[in-house]
């Protein structure tokens, strides 16, 4: 018996993942729980585990972007003649939802259908490159990714080279949704100075309350929800001289691991209460760090929340996340001095940022979004 093993729970923010690292080899035989490879999407590479216990076959390429319910390798009970059979039969049903990440970008480029390569399997750049050679397509050669290597560098720069780090695959990842987010909109920042003093008090009562441990950004996330409510105009993305409005408030909240920045989501946030907010913000952290969430808990996020508060950094212009229209950062507290009468008086006041794609969304809406935003935290209780 054979079975295909599938990618699935993908949201709105990203059409494809992408396959970045097998741990298993072509024929190993692997037990349920096993870790089969990783998969990387939206800042976040995720284990997968197999279900199954067999022979792995039929694996897909390090680099192939994944669609949704597309599998990535099938496990079979054995590895007989009759099993190749039905793998062909397989093969033939999927092998146009699989492509090489050079075979899409060549596809892309010369704006080619994968529904008409009549490759098996994997799409691969030979697939494209026949094909367009077949559609008398010229093409130019292209040099390698890596055009200076170590000497070059050194006599291009005038200075020794010591040595030269390649990316990993989840940095490669990281780096290109970073850069492909920074270009893709004409951001504009905005800056908002806080008191915090009431916020505090009430997250100190939340934490004795519950002893969970609870942060400025936790805190935050109903009532930013609530201000996407009033303007929905930062819930929303550019598509194609549009704007396209999400039908729900999905907000994301970052979440440091060492080297890696994850996103976890969480979804329909107005039809929680504010401490479930806060109590599901916990979870997703702790499975986060445990590396026990789910790819799902990492997908369709309409807007995004991230936080240096514990860096000392005051504020920050964070870059917009793809399929989105606004990002809020969140700068460290510190102690601000106001007179009153005769009496100076302490507290604490943070810096907000709001990063905006400017194409579709002004300032006098950032300005307002703030205000508000503003206006809720200096007064706000984040029990309901």
């Amino acid at each position: 018996m054979i079975h295909k093993v599938k990618i699935s729970h993908l949201g709105k923010n990203d059409e494809y993942v992408e396959l970045g690292e097998w741990k298993v080899k072509e024929y190993d035989f692997v037990r349920k729980g096993d870790i089969l490879c990783l998969i990387e999407a939206s800042k976040v590479t995720v284990e997968i585990l197999s279900d199954y216990e067999g022979y792995v076959l039929e694996m897909a390429a390090e680099g192939s972007f994944i669609k949704d319910n597309d599998f990535i390798c099938i496990i079979s009970d054995s590895i007989g003649d009759e099993v190749f059979d039905d793998i062909k039969k397989i093969e033939r049903e999927g092998a146009k939802l699989k492509a090489t990440k050079k075979a899409l970008k060549l596809a892309n480029e010369y704006n080619v259908d994968l529904n008409r390569i009549s490759a098996v399997g994997v799409i691969k750049e030979r697939d494209i490159i026949e094909y367009l050679k077949k559609e008398e397509i010229g093409l130019i050669n292209k040099g390698s990714e890596d055009e200076y290597e170590m000497p070059e560098l050194t006599k291009k720069l005038g200075v020794r080279i010591k040595s030269i780090e390649k990316f990993s695959s989840f940095q490669l990842s990281l780096s290109r949704r970073v850069s492909e987010s920074f270009h893709s909109n004409a951001k504009s920042d905005f800056v908002i100075e806080v008191k915090i003093d009431n916020l505090l008090k009430h997250i100190d009562s939340i934490m004795r309350n519950t002893n969970m441990i609870v942060s400025i950004s936790d805190s935050l996330i109903k009532i930013t929800a609530e201000t996407l409510q009033v303007l929905p105009i930062f819930n929303s993305f550019y598509y194609k001289d549009s704007i396209v409005y999400y039908d729900e408030i999905n907000i994301g909240f970052t979440v440091d691991l060492e080297n890696k920045l994850i996103v976890p989501v969480i979804k329909d946030v107005l039809n929680l209460s504010a401490l479930e907010v806060v109590k599901r913000a916990n979870l997703l952290k702790m499975k986060a760090l445990k590396n026990q969430i789910d790819l799902s808990e990492l997908r369709s996020g309409t807007f995004t929340i991230t936080s240096l508060e514990k860096s000392g950094i005051s504020f920050f212009t964070p870059i917009i996340n793809k399929h989105q229209s606004a990002i809020l950062g969140i700068g460290a507290q510190r102690d601000s001095f106001n007179l009153f009468g005769d009496k100076v008086v302490k507290g604490k006041v943070l810096f907000l940022c709001l990063s905006i794609d400017h194409r579709f969304a002004n300032g006098t809406a950032a300005a307002k979004f703030l205000g508000l935003l503003k206006e809720k935290i200096e007064n706000c209780s984040i029990v309901d």
